[in-house]
């Protein structure tokens, strides 16, 4: 049997962007076009060497798993905790699933085309435009079941007002631990006309404002942010009473939104 390396590169490569393009969409996180490929690229050298190496069920599984960790870190970052790392990597495995089946089937009308001697390499573009096209299919009507919930956020300080879309996230379970009030966080590019210090920072430790040590749990340990009560809050048009506690980091960094919401709020 022999087996053409460089087209099974290019098929494990192709499918792997694919299911890295699909978990972006899904999820709404920003990603640029080098971080797929090259978080591609890890997943097909990987599946290339399982496949020298003649692994077993076991192996493959396995290495599977740790190939999906690694593909989600290349791409994605560690995020934000040890939870949503879990989940991102679960949903890469479940993607690879779904355009590894979408392959299999299409591969399964004829030969294998890295194992086709006689012409295998022209008959990948119809299987690679194939699972596209089911793929793209799929993320319509998963986009259209599981639209991302946002709220529309006003914040009023010293008569200045900012206005922002937020991710409705319920993985946000960020409270006061003295009142008990729930905190949106946001980014502080995102809220410049209000001035509001960005935790992490020198100027929140020396604002004049009252700010609120509020502790928060992620995948690198438990770190301090600084919050506070504005004038004025709303959420979607009505008043809340919560905190908000805004971080160094661009305006899209929440899956492409200013910032994230407690679900409580809404």
């Amino acid at each position: 049997m022999t087996i053409y390396a460089d087209i099974l590169f290019l098929v494990d490569l192709s499918m792997d962007f694919l299911t890295l393009y699909l978990c972006a969409r899904l999820t709404h996180r920003p990603v640029s076009p080098g971080r797929l490929l090259g978080g591609s690229a890890l997943g097909a050298l990987g599946s290339i060497l399982l496949l020298v190496c003649q692994a077993g069920r076991g192996m493959v599984f396995w290495c599977g798993v740790l190939l999906s960790a690694g593909m989600t870190a290349a791409v994605f970052g560690f995020l934000s905790s040890a939870g949503a790392f879990f989940r991102q990597c679960v949903l890469v495995w479940g993607c690879g699933a779904v355009t590894g089946g979408c392959m299999s089937v299409l591969m399964s009308l004829g030969n294998p085309v890295y194992m086709d001697p006689t012409g295998g390499r022209a008959d990948f573009l119809p299987v690679f435009l194939g699972t596209t096209g089911a793929v793209y299919g799929l993320i319509r009507l998963l986009q259209k079941r599981m639209g991302t919930k946002t709220a529309e956020v006003r914040i009023v300080l010293h008569g200045v007002t900012a206005k922002l879309t937020v991710l409705v996230d319920s993985g946000n379970l960020l409270t006061d631990p003295l009142t008990g009030r729930p905190v949106i966080l946001v980014s502080g590019e995102a809220v410049l006309p209000l001035e509001l210090p960005a935790s992490g920072t020198e100027t929140a430790l020396t604002s004049p404002e009252y700010m609120l040590p509020v502790p928060a749990k992620g995948a690198f340990g438990t770190r301090l942010l600084w919050a506070l009560k504005p004038d004025l809050l709303f959420v979607n048009g009505q008043k809340r009473d919560a905190l908000v506690a805004a971080e160094s980091v661009p305006a899209d960094h929440f899956g492409g939104y200013a910032g994230t919401c407690p679900t409580v709020l809404i």
